[in-house]
């Protein structure tokens, strides 16, 4: 009979269980045992390790209980189980599904028990040692496990760990033998961990990190911890390298410590060389302290990231045991006058939040994706990264000491569903769960101590506040006191007791989803005595956030004010296809699971695809190191602040370029002078304005671009850019109907409820009943299917329609309830009146926009006056009646255009999306795209492709032929392939019908976007408050071939103005 393996282990569900037989903790490095093997700084050349990555036998049991002890036998038969890739999630791979919440438990909440259907996985495979181990030390590690897990060795027990996202080593000396040896390792879904990681992604299992087996000597370094720490003042570097040698010989060892500093890894000459020797006794670990000085150090920051490459090598007598390369950065930090300092510098944090995602592997991220995007938030001027909300691999922490990025390097640690349960403090003021509080904290910091980029250490996330968090703090301040300490939470409940703010045993305020009033006051505070970050705000769900400038530009107006980091960096969509065969990214509850919380975790600046949208492109620009101000016309200066931190602006070169609707009119380029950090100067690009065209609006683009390579850019990559308006010529005074006043003709037929109103090269066909232009020809082709009609509606975007943590109605929800989305028009009047000398047609409009149930409304006046050259000038004036809703969504007007006309072309902001609270990143210029090419593909369709403050625009087909829109003031404009109403009914992307028509909205102004997803709403500024409004548009046949585009654009110009 086969025994019940739950009958002797339940760690996972015992809390007073953290691990057993786990090493110590130690930072990371992979020891080679040799010199030149390790110069090649990469893993897999070393002799001493031993990658278990790989096909393993795999098969999911529903509950621990189903385990039996047959399954860790070598000998047992695994043929029938199937075969899985380590590393990888299960779910990822068809077992069980991928489940998402963001505050919510998945499971019943009873800590520390864990549901009795627990999906528990063993995974088995071999692996072959050579006769040299007999000799060597075995250790064996997992960089993630999710979520708990007991390991065994040819049959025999080797340990337990928890904590998903932190690494667990054993020694496995005792149980290999040379030759084949096997491996089986039981996984468990939930465990007492589990309750721990409530962490706003998707809940997924399995050994999901690199596993594999280092045979070292068995003297060999067991940590090393690396101070490398600056004197800004004599540009000196203090190395302090503190290593622990283990010694599992049964004699003692003399040893020898050699350190070398090199300036690369790749010279042959070190700036020092030091060596210390030491004896270990048998079976005992000794520690060594070697110190250096470095004379002329160059300092390691996000901007300037240099490192020194140190080679240690540890020798026994003569026999060289193994060497460890590693790679310091000198720098300092420190807190004082209420502020936080980097090498002397009081800094400015403008990162993310990241979590490890992709959208294939699940929690299993290629190094290839972690280059990836470092290297896209350095091109987007991202400095900070906050590890959200656990260690990431180890790897990335390499490259941002590589690339220079500050990393707030998070625990493994947030208990978020207690909030719902209604003590969020529940598991914080525990002691019995200080242990494992503690645990994962220690882990963390040991693991990760020596990267430069990591200048705080957070305690976690949304957790509550209480002794485990003190004990946190108490336990990190003595194993790494040079780094500074953050936990939100920590702020959230000091605010909630009488802002008691110096109880604080963090060394920064910390606080999320910030409105920027509340910022601005927080930064007016002269009572406290310490800095202030966002550790998350601007969440970027969907389109949006808006009023990301404002937020930046708070930071650099208050100086404890110290930055912060957006929510988030990446959608979390998994890459699912339909049965159709067409791709989509799910999210929560595509997989069936319950409960869930829907797409909130798509809230990223980068799709899942990983491209950048369109926030990723704002939040660029609003962090873009320099400031541009004050153009002086006379002399063709700009005036540019230096926001770096310690670069000056040397390296870049500015590209300027007038724009304006009828073309390019001046371009070139100069070098900047190397204006300090902090400082402002005025600038000469040596041009003089050229002769502006009459009536046009003309722009001054500068861009600034990186003047050499750089390794995460070319040279001639834009760092940031800005345009001034220039003033604009008037237009000269037009004699009277010198513009309508020709030979041709306009008639008009009234047939049935139309009228048919023609001139020598096009008809309109207008239809009396629905008030509106039903067909408009030109040359004989069919330009409009339908239109124009009031348009006042949008399709719903994340921030209009956020979950509801409180009985606050959103914004969808409010204009839903007035039936804003149900407005319809009633035709009071249609009026057509036909110019004496016949060559102008006007048409007027009244009539009632108004929804259903509700007695409030918008009265309209809409006036058509046709021209015989084809142009249309239609001015609309709206009146809200009664009790209106305070704000509206959209003022305009849409129409449908026949298939053919898929090629756009405007003078206006682009290429991105652009919206009254987000388009400072956008340029005025001239533009073409397709249809398509304008669809923003956000994962939860809604409101996209808007363009704001455009001059003109045409859609024309692939022969030139095609309409031209204008107004008596620039106008925002989107096409799609689909309706609103299609759009706000959809799901995912490929629930978007695509129609072969165009659907194109002109609009007079439309609603901010704000970030209320998560977050304060649009700020007062940008909000489209209800009052009476009037506007023009112009629309005009236009074949290309025939006319200009400046010509056309002019001509119409005369025309309003006439």
């Amino acid at each position: 009979m086969k025994e019940d393996i739950s009958s002797w282990t339940t760690d996972h569900q015992d809390l007073t269980i953290v691990q057993r037989n786990r090493l110590p903790s130690r930072a990371y490095f992979v020891p080679h045992t040799t010199v030149d093997s390790a110069l090649t700084n990469e893993r897999g050349s070393s002799d001493a390790f031993l990658s278990l990555q790989g096909t393993w036998k795999f098969h999911l049991y529903p509950s621990p209980r189903a385990l039996t002890m047959a399954m860790i036998d070598p000998s047992f038969d695994d043929t029938l189980w199937d075969s899985l890739n380590v590393p990888s999630n299960w779910q990822m791979h068809g077992y069980g599904h991928p489940h998402y919440t963001n505050v919510i438990y998945p499971f019943p909440v009873d800590p520390p028990h864990v549901p009795t259907e627990n999906p528990t996985a063993c995974y088995r495979r071999s692996f072959f040692l050579d006769t040299s181990i007999e000799e060597q030390s075995v250790t064996l590690r997992f960089e993630g496990v999710d979520s708990a897990f007991h390991v065994y060795i040819n049959g025999h027990y080797v340990g337990y760990s928890q904590g998903s996202r932190l690494p667990s080593e054993f020694s496995i000396s005792n149980y290999v033998t040379p030759g084949e040896n096997h491996i089986a390792v039981i996984v468990y879904q939930w465990s007492v961990g589990s309750y721990l990681e409530d962490q706003d992604q998707w809940w997924l299992s399995g050994i999901f990190r690199d596993v594999y087996i280092l045979c070292r000597p068995k003297v060999n370094f067991q940590d090393i911890t690396v101070q490398a720490q600056l004197d800004t003042q004599q540009k000196i570097g203090n190395l302090s390298v503190h290593i622990e040698i283990k010694n599992e010989l049964h004699l003692d060892a003399n040893c020898k410590v050699d350190l070398s500093v090199l300036s690369s890894r790749f010279a042959k000459t070190n700036l020092i060389n030091t060596s210390k020797e030491v004896t270990v006794l048998r079976e005992t670990t000794t520690s060594l302290l070697i110190t250096c000085s470095l004379q002329d150090v160059s300092p390691w920051s996000a901007e300037t990231p240099f490192r020194y490459p140190i080679l240690l090598t540890l020798s026994d007598g003569d026999n060289e045991r193994e060497s460890v390369l590693l790679y310091v950065g000198f720098r300092k930090i420190e807190q004082r006058d209420g502020l936080f300092f980097v090498n002397d510098k009081a800094i400015k944090l403008l990162g993310v939040n990241r979590h490890d995602h992709h959208p294939v592997y699940g929690k299993t991220v290629p190094l290839s994706w972690m280059i990836e995007d470092v290297r896209m938030m350095k091109q987007h001027n991202i400095n900070t990264v906050r590890t959200s909300h656990y260690p990431n691999d180890p790897r990335f922490y390499d490259l941002c000491d590589e690339y220079g990025l500050y990393v707030i390097a998070e625990t493994d640690l947030e208990t978020h569903g207690f909030f719902v349960t209604g003590n969020w403090h529940q598991l914080s003021q525990d002691i019995t769960w200080q242990p494992h509080y503690v645990d994962r904290l220690e882990r963390t910091i040991v693991r990760d101590k020596n990267h430069p980029s990591i200048i705080m250490w957070s305690l976690g996330n949304e957790s509550g506040y209480g002794i485990n968090q003190i004990a946190m703090a108490e336990l990190a301040r003595e194993i790494d006191p040079s780094r500074l300490l953050h936990y939100e939470g920590e702020t959230r409940a000091l605010m909630e007791d009488d802002n008691a703010f110096e109880k604080a045993v963090m060394d920064v305020h910390s606080t999320m989803y910030t409105s920027v009033d509340d910022l601005i006051e927080l930064g007016r505070q002269t009572t406290i005595s310490k800095p202030h970050i966002l550790c998350e705000f601007a969440h970027a769900m969907g389109n949006g956030p808006g009023g990301l400038t404002e937020y930046v530009e708070a930071f650099f107006a208050y100086p404890r004010l110290q930055g912060g980091c957006v929510w988030e960096w990446l959608d979390h969509g998994i890459l699912q296809m339909s049965q159709d065969g067409k791709p989509f990214y799910a999210y929560g509850g595509d997989f069936g699971e319950q409960p869930h919380d829907r797409n909130f975790v798509i809230d990223g600046l980068v799709f899942p695809d990983h491209t950048p949208s369109p926030a990723l492109h704002a939040y660029k620009y609003a962090i873009q190191p320099l400031k541009v101000s004050q153009l002086d016309i006379a002399d063709g200066s700009v005036s540019i602040t230096n926001r770096y931190d310690f670069l000056d602006l040397s390296h870049l070169n500015c590209q300027y370029r007038i724009t304006a609707p009828s073309g390019a009119l001046l371009r070139g380029m100069i070098s900047l002078p190397a204006i300090l950090p902090g400082e402002t100067e005025k600038v000469s690009l040596g041009i003089k304005l050229p002769h502006l065209p009459e009536g046009e609006r003309c722009f001054l683009q500068l861009r600034f671009v990186l003047r050499d390579d750089l390794p995460f850019a070319k040279a001639g990559f834009t760092i940031g850019h800005h345009e001034f308006a220039l003033p604009v010529r008037a237009l000269p005074p037009v004699k009277n109907n010198v513009i309508s006043n020709n030979s041709h003709k306009l008639t008009v037929v009234e047939q049935e409820h139309r009228f048919i109103i023609s001139g020598n090269t096009f008809t309109i066909i207008f239809d009396r009943i629905k008030a509106k232009i039903e067909q408009f020809h030109y040359q004989n082709r069919s330009l409009i299917q339908s239109g124009l009609q009031h348009d006042f509606w949008r399709a719903m975007t994340d921030n209009d329609q956020p979950p509801t943590w409180d009985d606050t109605p959103s914004t969808a929800a409010y204009w839903q309830r007035l039936g804003m989305h149900l407005m319809t028009e009633r035709i009071d009047a249609v009026t057509l009146t036909i110019a004496k000398n016949e060559n102008e047609v006007h048409i007027e409009v009244q009539s009632r926009m108004a929804p259903p149930v509700f007695s409030w409304s918008i009265d309209m006046s809409t006036t058509y006056r046709i021209l015989p050259t084809g142009l249309v000038l239609i001015s609309i004036a709206g009146t809200p009646k009664g009790a209106f809703p305070r704000v509206l969504p959209r003022i305009g007007m849409t129409m449908t255009l026949q298939k053919d006309l898929q090629n756009a072309s405007w003078f206006g902001r682009g290429p991105e999306e652009s919206y009254v609270d987000s388009h400072q990143a956008t340029l005025h210029d001239l533009f073409q795209q397709t249809v398509d090419a304008m669809w923003v593909p956000y994962v939860y369709p809604q409101e996209n492709g808007s363009h704001l403050d455009t001059d003109m625009l045409t859609l024309t087909d692939e022969q030139g032929f095609g309409l031209m829109v204008t107004g008596d003031q620039p106008f925002s404009f989107s096409a799609h392939h689909a309706l609103t109403s299609e759009i706000d009914q959809a799901k995912h992307t490929i629930d978007v019908p695509h129609h072969p028509e165009v659907t194109l909205h002109l609009d007079h102004a439309m609603h901010g976007l704000g970030s209320a997803s998560c977050g304060p709403g649009v700020l007062p500024q940008y909000e489209l408050v209800t009052q009476p409004f009037l506007y023009m548009l112009c629309l005009q046949p236009y074949y290309e071939n025939d006319t200009s585009l400046a010509t056309m654009y002019r001509t119409i110009l005369k025309q309003i103005s006439h």
